[in-house]
């Protein structure tokens, strides 16, 4: 998605004498695009993202800082192969509803078959199937719909917003090679070693409405990771930051003590 989504959450941190930076991930936000369809969220290869993450760390933020990795969704996953792959880098995470497993009904159970799927390229340039161009949430024909995200109708036009006044900004559907590319990453996390070898403290929030991640991997994942706290609020859809008060505010207030706890 894009950066300007991320200014609430930025001041809580700023809140939290944290600096805070936003990266828009290539094909997302600001950044340049894969195709030429803009609106393509596509991937070539999961390890450039990964890569992207730590040399953003590594040469613009200060030596000496801590650096605590957030990252929702898709981000969630990445940053997870960031802390595994620069473990020296990151004091520690925090993952809202991590893309560990897809809860797509065409998906859903098929991540190993989708992760060795040879395809030539021009096939994983299509659409997911069913899937397009961008289109409000709000819109009668969108797939997802406001709700499937928040219950707080504030927050939750805050994405049609920013992508109707700004078409630079404009994401669609994932496609094919992306799906393959994303399910490549959540195998590494399934890998025997692999979650039980990170170290760092792990804050992990999950959302019981999620109508895009397969929770069930998510709580595997978190069952393995040595120094994990999870929290599940039932009542909350994916975008547990930018949900109501009645879920953010106790989420806030979690991290604002981890942050605590880990940086003392």
């Amino acid at each position: 998605e894009y950066a300007e989504k991320s200014f609430e959450l930025a001041r809580d941190f700023n809140d939290m004498s944290c600096n805070f930076s936003v990266i828009d991930r290539h094909g997302q936000g600001r950044s340049s695009r894969h195709l030429p369809n803009p609106e393509k969220q596509h991937a070539r290869e999961i390890d450039h993202d990964v890569y992207d993450i730590i040399r953003y760390c590594k040469d613009l933020i200060p030596a000496g800082e801590s650096v605590i990795l957030l990252g929702h969704s898709t981000g969630a996953l990445l940053a997870t192969l960031a802390l595994k792959k620069a473990p020296e880098l990151f004091r520690a995470a925090i993952l809202t509803a991590p893309l560990f497993g897809l809860a797509n009904h065409v998906i859903r159970g098929k991540e190993p078959l989708l992760a060795r799927l040879p395809l030539p390229q021009t096939l994983r340039d299509l659409y997911f199937p069913g899937m397009g161009n961008w289109l409000p949430r709000t819109h009668p024909d969108s797939v997802l719909k406001p709700e499937d995200f928040s219950s707080d109708p504030v927050r939750n036009k805050v994405h049609d917003f920013w992508m109707t006044g700004d078409r630079t900004l404009r994401a669609g559907a994932p496609t094919v090679g992306w799906a393959i590319e994303i399910c490549k990453g959540i195998m590494r996390t399934r890998t025997p070693g692999f979650a039980e070898n990170i170290k760092q403290p792990v804050l992990i929030f999950t959302a019981g409405q999620d109508k895009l991640i397969c929770n069930k991997h998510a709580f595997n994942i978190a069952s393995r990771i040595t120094n994990v706290a999870l929290h599940h609020y039932g009542s909350a859809h994916h975008e547990i930051l930018m949900e109501d008060d009645t879920v953010r505010q106790p989420v806030i207030t979690h991290i604002h003590d981890f942050l605590k706890n880990t940086l003392k």
